[in-house]
């Protein structure tokens, strides 16, 4: 296992109806102050009061420009990671969309927490 250079987790929180009615897709201000060699993406809870119609629902994002997770919108739903190979500078506002699984757009009423955690790792033979 390679050694950590360094790290950030950044928690990202977000309500998909604020009062304005479901919605399938939110932004959010990430800022990341060395270029990472991965992510792992954490969906560590999506919480749905009853407002959804039943259907899986596919989670996109521009920081890999993939998709990186899915769940059911029926159920309290609780932890998946994936991780992601990164060589980019993170920085500005990323989108993080949802989709059914034919790619349309799934309109959302709950709250999301993803846990996303950006490492670098240290360059055997590198004098620094």
């Amino acid at each position: 296992m390679p050694e950590v250079e360094v790290r950030k987790i950044i928690n990202v929180f977000n309500r998909m109806n604020p009062g304005g009615g479901a919605t399938d897709k939110f932004t959010t201000q990430i800022h990341v102050d060395f270029i990472p060699d991965e992510v792992l993406i954490n969906v560590e809870n999506y919480y749905n009061p009853g407002g959804d119609a039943a259907g899986l629902v596919v989670l996109y994002s521009d920081i890999v420009n993939d998709n990186i997770t899915s769940f059911k919108t029926t159920q309290v739903f609780r932890g998946s990671q994936t991780i992601w190979k990164l060589d980019k500078q993170i920085k500005g506002s990323f989108t993080f969309s949802f989709q059914d699984v034919l790619s349309q757009p799934y309109n959302l009423n709950g709250d999301i927490h993803l846990v996303l955690d950006f490492i670098k790792y240290k360059q055997k033979g590198k004098i620094l």
